[in-house]
């Protein structure tokens, strides 16, 4: 006070000093912003390339598509399932050829078949057939029965004729693996 001045405590302003330390927050800040912006345009990129992609490819699908022949790809189609349904024919010759000349060696000399239905989904054969007479009716019954691929017999409709024969209608169920044996 010797010079008059006087400094009073709240005229006293601080000087601050801003270090890098202080801005480390703005820019980290700062650089997670430019990293989404710059991964926004590069995904937007990307999308609009893979969307041109898709446009060509269905473009061809559809140039492809008018130059189709759809009478010819009919065609085709029935031709595939003929083929499927022969082939499977085709396979299943071979058992019903055995099945048959199975039947046939079963069947008696005297019995004369009428008509004849062979049912693989339910192991089955329905026939009917003529015999001289009940007896010729029987004996086909026990040589049947005899083989032991067969069953089980379910005989009906048995009828006298007036020309002096014996009409009858017969099921067979019959053992597959048995029955198309060698």
């Amino acid at each position: 006070m010797a010079d008059g001045i006087q400094l009073l405590p709240e005229t006293r302003k601080s000087i601050q000093v801003i270090r890098p330390k202080e801005r480390r927050q703005f820019f980290l800040g700062l650089g997670i912003l430019v990293v989404v912006f710059v991964f926004y345009f590069v995904l937007g990129f990307y999308l609009d390339t893979k969307e041109n992609a898709l446009g060509v490819v269905s473009g061809q699908i559809s140039d492809l598509e008018k130059t189709r022949n759809k009478n010819t790809e009919t065609e085709i189609l029935k031709v595939v399932k003929q083929i499927s349904a022969s082939t499977a024919l085709i396979s299943n010759h071979t058992f019903w050829s055995l099945g048959l000349g199975r039947i046939e060696r079963l069947i008696q000399g005297d019995v004369q078949l009428d008509n004849l239905n062979l049912e693989l989904s339910q192991n089955s054969i329905n026939f009917s057939a003529q015999a001289s007479g009940f007896i010729s009716v029987a004996r086909q019954v026990s040589g049947l029965l005899a083989d032991d691929s067969i069953v089980n017999i379910e005989l009906n409709q048995v009828k006298s004729l007036a020309n002096g024969r014996v009409s009858f209608f017969m099921t067979i169920i019959f053992n597959p693996q048995k029955f198309f044996a060698r």
